[in-house]
C-alpha cells in the first residue's frame, strides 16, 4: 500500500507598495499576480514516484451571498435588544448622580457620646448607608447587640425635632481591634445600611438627623466615615443583579456576541442599575475595582511571550517534545499535562498557560491533534496543580496575603503540606476521568486529514489578518484585497481536497525529519536575550516560595521583565509588539472585575455569605465543622465556576474569618482556609470564565485560529470540577473531621 506525504509551502504575505495616485486597474493587476503566487500542494507517491502538482486557479467564485429571512430577523432582533439595553443604561447613567463620598474624620473620647449631624437629612428616605474606616477586627460581622468582654463601637441614628429626640434606627456594634494596639492596627472598612423606618416625630419644628457614636474602651478612638443617603435597596438589587448575571451567560453561552463585548455590555448595564438605584459609584471607585496586579501580570507576560516567539523557540520545543514522545501521542498529552500542573504550582497558572499554550498548539498542528481538547486538559491540570502553593493561583495569593490568616498559624509550609494530598488525589482522579472519557487517541485527533485541517487553519489566519486591517489608504486596500483573495483561493482548494478524500499517514521517523527541516531556531541572539529576561522574571517568581522574605509582586515582576526584554531586543517598531498583545483578553478581565464588584454592591454575592453563616449556626456543635467545611468547599466551588474565583475568594475570605472569630461556633481557622482554597481552585475548572488561566488559554487559542467555546469548555470541565470537589470533600472529612489533623 503506497503512502503519500503532503507538504504545504506557504508564501509570506507581502502587499504591493504603491503611491497614493496608483490607478485602480494597476491595483487589480497586482492582486491577480498575488493570487498566482499562492501555496502549492505537492503529492509524492512512494511506489510510483510520481508527482502531481495542482495550482490554485486565479478565477474564484464570489463569496458574497444574501442571508435568508430567518438570519436577517435574528440579526435585527439581536440589534434591537442590545439597542434597547444600551438606551436603558445610558439614560440611567446620564440621569444618575454620583455617590457623595466626602469623608468625615472624628475622634471619640472615653465615655463620650459623639453626635455627627447628617446635614442633608431631607434627602434621606428609609435607608441610610454609613461607611466606617478604622481599626476594626477584620472579618467580624457587624452585630445587633453588644459583645461581652470585647472592645466595640456602638452607633445608631437619632432624630430630633425641637427638644424631642428619638432613636430611629437599630443599634449596631462593630468589634474593634485590641485596644492596646489600636495605633498599629490596619484600617478596615465596615459598610452598614440602617433602616430609618422608625421616624415618627411629627411635632412642629425643624427636623434633623444625627449619627450617635460611643465606645467601651479607655482610649481615644479615631475613625473616618462618610454617609450614603441613597444606599442600594438589596430587595431590588439582588434580583436585578441575578438578571444581569443570567443575561451575561445567555450572551456568552449562545454566542450572540463576542464574549469580550458581552462583558462590556453586562458591566455597563450593572453600573446603569446602580445609577437607577441612586448608587452610581464615582469613577475613582470603579477604577479601584480593577485588579491591577492581574492585569499587569497578563500584560507583561504577553509582551515577553510575543517577543520570545519570534526566535522560533516554540516551534523547536514542539519538535523536541514530539521526539521525546517517540510518536506516542497519549503519553505526550499526559506528560504535557503533568508538566504544566507541577510548574503551575510555582510559576502561577496564568504564566504557565501563556508559556505552554503556543508550544502545545504548534505540537498539535504537526501531529494532527485537535488543540482545543488538549489545551482544555492542560488548563484543568494547571488549575489543580496551582492549588498546591500560595503563589500558584490568584485565589491562593489573595488568601495568603490576608493579614489575619497569615498571622494565625497559616504559612507557606503548612499551606503546601495540607494541600498536597488533595491536589495529588485530584490529579489522579482527573487522569482516570479523561482516560475513561477518551479511551483512544483518535478522540483527541482531528476528524479529517492533516492536509485538510491545515488548509482550514490557514484560511482562518488569512481572514483574521484581513480583518485586522482597517484600510485608510490605497496601499492598505490593496493589501487587504490580496489577503481576501488568498483566503478565497484556499477555500476553493479546500473543496478540492475534501473531494479527493486522501488521508495521509506517515511513520514517526519521516514526520520527525520533516519537522526538523521545517521548524528550527530562527534568531539565536533574540533567544539569548529573551532567556535572560525570563530568568530574571522566574527568579522573582521563585522568591515568593521563600517564606518571610520581602518579594516583588507577580504583576511588577512581569512588567519589569517585559521592559528589560524590550531594552535588550531593541525593537524599532513597538506597535508590532503591542499588536500581538491580546487586548481583548485584558479588556474582558477588566470588565469582569467591574461586573463582579457591581454585583457585590447590589448585594448578590453577600447573599451567599449570609446563607453559609445562617446554615452553620443552626447545626449542632458535633457536626458544625463538617457542615462548615462542606459549605465553604461547595459554595466557593460552584460560585467560582459561574462568578469567577477571584471575586468569590475575596468574599469568602471575610466569611471564613468571621466564622473563625465567632466564639459561639468555635471553628478552627486552618481547615476553613484549606476548604476555601480547594473550592476556589478546583471550582475554576467549571466554566470558561471560572479561572484566569481558562480565559488566557482561550485567548491564546483564538489568536492562533482555534476557538474554545463556552459550552465546549463547560461540558469538558464541569464534570471534572464535580469529580475533584468530591475528592476534596472526602479528604477534608477524613483529615479534619475524623483524624483532626488541625
Amino acid at each position: 500500500m503506497s503512502k503519500k506525504v503532503t507538504r504545504f509551502q506557504l508564501d509570506s504575505v507581502a502587499g504591493p507598495s504603491r503611491a497614493s495616485k496608483t490607478r485602480t486597474n494597476e491595483a487589480n493587476q497586482d492582486t491577480d499576480e498575488a493570487v498566482d503566487d499562492l501555496p502549492q500542494i505537492e503529492y509524492e507517491g512512494d511506489e510510483a514516484e510520481t508527482t502531481k502538482r495542482v495550482r490554485l486557479a486565479p478565477s474564484i467564485d464570489s463569496m458574497s451571498s444574501q442571508s435568508d429571512g430567518s438570519q436577517d430577523s435574528v440579526h435585527w432582533i439581536k440589534v434591537g435588544v442590545l439597542g434597547v439595553i444600551w438606551l436603558v443604561y445610558t439614560v440611567a447613567i446620564v440621569m444618575g448622580k454620583e455617590q457623595d463620598m466626602r469623608p468625615i474624620i472624628t475622634a471619640i473620647h472615653p465615655k463620650e457620646t459623639k453626635k455627627l449631624p447628617i446635614k442633608t437629612a431631607a434627602g434621606v428616605k428609609h435607608l441610610l448607608g454609613v461607611y466606617l474606616n478604622g481599626a476594626f477586627l477584620e472579618g467580624h460581622e457587624v452585630l445587633p447587640s453588644a459583645v461581652e468582654k470585647k472592645p466595640y463601637l456602638a452607633l445608631h441614628v437619632e432624630q430630633s425635632k425641637g427638644k424631642m429626640e428619638k432613636t430611629v434606627s437599630q443599634n449596631f456594634y462593630v468589634v474593634l481591634s485590641d485596644w492596646s494596639q489600636l495605633q498599629y492596627s490596619p484600617i478596615i472598612q465596615k459598610p452598614i445600611v440602617m433602616d430609618l423606618s422608625r421616624q415618627v416625630l411629627n411635632t412642629e419644628g425643624e427636623e434633623s438627623l444625627a449619627l450617635v457614636l460611643n465606645t467601651n474602651i479607655e482610649e481615644i478612638f479615631t475613625l473616618k466615615l462618610w454617609f450614603d443617603l441613597s444606599p442600594v435597596d438589596k430587595s431590588l438589587g439582588i434580583p436585578l443583579g441575578a438578571m444581569v448575571l443570567l443575561f451575561l451567560y445567555i450572551l456568552i453561552i449562545w454566542e450572540f456576541v463576542d464574549r469580550t463585548f458581552a462583558a462590556v455590555v453586562a458591566s455597563t448595564l450593572s453600573l446603569g442599575i446602580l445609577s437607577a438605584l441612586s448608587a452610581r459609584p464615582p469613577t475613582f471607585k470603579i477604577m479601584s475595582w480593577l485588579d491591577v496586579e492581574t492585569l499587569m501580570l497578563l500584560f507583561g507576560m504577553m509582551i515577553l511571550v510575543s517577543i520570545l516567539s519570534e526566535s522560533g523557540i516554540f516551534d523547536y520545543l514542539a519538535v523536541l517534545a514530539y521526539e521525546l514522545s517517540q510518536g506516542k501521542l497519549f503519553g505526550l498529552i499526559y506528560v504535557l499535562c503533568l508538566f504544566t500542573a507541577v510548574l503551575s504550582a510555582f510559576l502561577d497558572n496564568v504564566t504557565m498557560m501563556l508559556l505552554v499554550a503556543p508550544v502545545t498548539i504548534r505540537l498539535c498542528e504537526v501531529c494532527n491533534l485537535n488543540p482545543v481538547p488538549v489545551l482544555m486538559s492542560m488548563v484543568i491540570y494547571s488549575n489543580i496543580g496551582a492549588a498546591l502553593t500560595p503563589v500558584g493561583d490568584p485565589p491562593n495569593i489573595l488568601i495568603m496575603t490576608n493579614r489575619y490568616i497569615s498571622t494565625h498559624g497559616v504559612n507557606f509550609g503548612t499551606f503546601c503540606l495540607h494541600m498536597m494530598p488533595p491536589v495529588v488525589m485530584g490529579m489522579i482522579s482527573t487522569f482516570v476521568h479523561l482516560r475513561l472519557r477518551y479511551p483512544k487517541i483518535r478522540n483527541f485527533m482531528n476528524k479529517q486529514s492533516l492536509q485538510i485541517e491545515t488548509v482550514k487553519h490557514e484560511i482562518q489566519v488569512w481572514e483574521k489578518a484581513a480583518q485586522a486591517i482597517a484600510p485608510s489608504t490605497t496601499d492598505e486596500e490593496i493589501v487587504q484585497s490580496t489577503l481576501h483573495k488568498k483566503a478565497k483561493a484556499l477555500k476553493q482548494k479546500l473543496k478540492e481536497l475534501e473531494s479527493l478524500g486522501t488521508y495521509v499517514a506517515t511513520d514517526f521517523q519521516t514526520t520527525l525529519a520533516d519537522m526538523r527541516r521545517t521548524y528550527s531556531i530562527r534568531n539565536k541572539k533574540l533567544l539569548i536575550k529573551s532567556t535572560m529576561a525570563f530568568v530574571f522574571v522566574l527568579l522573582l517568581f521563585c522568591l515568593h516560595a521563600v517564606p518571610n522574605l520581602h518579594q516583588l509582586s507577580l504583576g511588577w515582576s512581569a512588567l519589569m521583565g517585559a521592559i528589560l526584554l524590550l531594552i535588550l531586543a531593541d525593537e524599532e517598531d513597538i506597535e508590532t509588539v503591542l499588536s500581538r498583545v491580546e487586548w481583548s483578553t485584558l479588556l474582558f478581565f477588566a470588565c469582569l472585575f467591574t461586573f463582579m464588584e457591581s454585583l457585590t454592591e447590589l448585594g448578590l454575592i453577600e447573599v451567599l455569605g449570609n446563607l453559609c453563616i445562617n446554615i452553620i449556626g443552626k447545626v449542632s456543635p458535633d457536626h458544625r465543622l463538617l457542615v462548615a467545611l462542606m459549605l465553604i468547599l461547595w459554595v466557593s466551588g460552584i460560585a467560582s465556576a459561574f462568578l469567577a474565583n477571584i471575586p468569590v475568594t475575596t468574599m469568602m475570605i471575610k466569611i471564613v474569618i468571621s466564622l473563625a472569630q465567632n466564639d459561639d461556633l468555635k471553628l478552627p481557622l486552618a481547615p476553613l482556609v484549606w476548604a476555601l482554597a480547594l473550592g476556589a481552585c478546583f471550582g475554576g475548572n467549571g466554566t470558561l470564565i471560572g479561572a484566569s488561566a481558562n480565559v488566557v488559554s482561550s485567548g491564546v487559542a483564538e489568536q492562533h485560529g482555534y476557538r474554545m467555546s463556552f459550552l465546549e469548555f463547560f461540558f469538558f470541565g464541569f464534570p471534572i470540577m464535580i469529580n475533584t470537589l468530591v475528592v476534596a470533600s472526602v479528604y477534608l472529612f477524613l483529615a479534619h473531621c475524623l483524624l483532626e489533623w488541625h
